[in-house]
């Protein structure tokens, strides 16, 4: 994914779940580089 430009928006309503999601999200786009 190089140049690629990723946003990731999130409505807080449930802290931990919206917590759990935005690590899940981020650990993947780390993964894929």
């Amino acid at each position: 994914m190089r140049g690629a430009r990723v946003l990731i928006a999130e409505a807080r309503f449930y802290d931990d779940i919206a917590d759990a999601l935005l690590k899940g999200a981020t650990a993947a786009l780390t993964k894929a580089g």
